[in-house]
């Protein structure tokens, strides 16, 4: 990821989630060419400093908490999660998009 850690522990979940979703979601599934975020991966990602790993593990929580991702797959060893439309129009948006719309369950 190109940011530094240090920052990473200071900035909003709201913040971070997005930088976090707009990096990790031009990937794709090798068999289904699906998009996924590998979320252990991502997080071990990110370096070592103090507090870095659980920022983005929240951010993470955050972005599902917000619509913004949906899981796809989970094991002991590996969380998939696939970027929804919403979280494609959060990115297209940006942040107070997300901060004007809040999530609401049906």
């Amino acid at each position: 990821m190109d940011l530094d850690p240090q920052r990473i522990p200071g900035m909003s979940l709201g913040e971070l989630g997005l930088l976090l979703l707009k990096e990790a979601s031009g990937r794709a599934d090798a068999r289904s060419g699906d998009p996924y975020i590998d979320v252990q991966s991502e997080a071990g990602h990110c370096g070592q400093e103090p507090g870095v790993k659980e920022a983005v593990i929240e951010s993470w929580a955050w972005l599902h908490a917000q619509g913004l991702t949906v899981i796809r797959r989970e094991s002991s060893t590996q969380l998939l999660v696939s970027v929804t439309r919403r979280g494609r129009k959060a990115l297209a948006e940006g942040l107070d998009w997300v901060r004007r719309n809040p999530f609401h369950e049906a």
